[in-house]
């Protein structure tokens, strides 16, 4: 699994923010659409977890 972030509005030269990622899940033959969607979301706040502890 991979994950591709990007943010925009780093120096905050404009009123609004926006972040977007693309993740990548190989799933096995077991897995359905909704146990892929369950992980990815599970990782995308894991992420922001450690992105707002960083600050």
């Amino acid at each position: 699994m991979w994950v591709f972030k990007f943010s925009f509005n780093k120096t905050k030269k404009y009123p609004f923010s926006l972040s977007t990622s693309i993740g990548y899940y190989q799933a096995n033959q077991n897995d359905d659409f909704e146990f892929a969607i369950n992980q990815a979301d599970a990782l995308m706040y894991q992420i922001k977890k450690e992105k707002k502890a960083q600050r």
